[in-house]
């Protein structure tokens, strides 16, 4: 399924909190890759079509199947399994995904996306394994493929459904602009001249307040009061007894 961005905001607005709250979007591998504008060169050389030809003659093939299998003629359903070593690195797999579904884990608050990835790779692997071989074990191949197809999709669906706080965006930029004084090996830097000519999203006191608190957690930065001017320390692990 392809949706245009903007109708997808529209209704994760209107029903975001309800689909993920009933575990719709778990269900899915989803993805929003950058956009290619600007790179779409046309080349003046042939193409070939041999591999696009053979997918669509094997969709083909399946679609077929599925039209026969719902005609009324029963047929026994087809059973894909794991092979031996296949199933010991999905266990692993699930234990790995299951240990980072907690608080400050990987997948902290994406519990429900957490909860399927498992079972998806496992349901992607079969589908490698049946369009590329039709019956027969699922090779340790075909499920690390599976893993680094989900593996990417999971990454995606962090990237849209938990974004980063605004404060932790906020003090990536910070720390962007500051790093051309660091550059110079100048140490501080009022925190009024932030204020009033750092990032223009970071001029606000209150906004400007939360990045900075972020970067000193993070060790980057550290305020001190030098008479009555604060200075942002660019250099926090360095010991000094000056203000300058």
């Amino acid at each position: 399924m392809m949706v245009q961005e903007s109708a997808f905001k529209v209704y994760m607005e209107r029903r975001g909190e309800m689909s993920r709250g009933s575990g719709l979007w778990a269900r899915f591998l989803v993805c929003r890759p950058v956009s290619t504008q600007g790179s779409r060169f046309l080349r003046n050389c042939t193409v070939s079509w041999e591999y696009r030809d053979r997918f669509a003659a094997r969709l083909t093939e399946l679609l077929n199947e599925n039209v026969e299998s719902q005609s009324g003629s029963k047929k026994e359903k087809k059973i894909i399994c794991f092979s031996r070593e296949a199933c010991e690195r999905w266990l692993q797999l699930f234990n790995s995904i299951e240990s980072e579904n907690r608080a400050q884990g990987h997948f902290a608050g994406a519990g429900d996306h957490a909860s399927k990835l498992a079972e998806n790779i496992a349901r992607v692997a079969a589908l490698f394994q049946y369009f590329e071989f039709g019956d027969g074990e699922i090779s340790l191949g075909t499920l690390e493929a599976a893993i680094s197809v989900c593996g990417w999709c999971s990454d995606e669906f962090l990237r849209i459904f938990m974004p980063p706080p605004q404060e932790e965006v906020d003090a990536l930029e910070l720390n962007s602009w500051l790093q051309r004084y660091r550059s110079s090996n100048q140490r501080y830097v009022p925190k009024n001249y932030v204020l009033q000519h750092g990032p223009n999203k970071l001029r606000g006191r209150e906004r400007l307040n939360r990045a900075l608190e972020v970067l000193r957690r993070q060790g980057e930065v550290s305020l001190s009061q030098c008479g009555k001017t604060m200075q942002v320390d660019l250099f926090p692990m360095m010991f000094s007894g000056f203000c300058y």
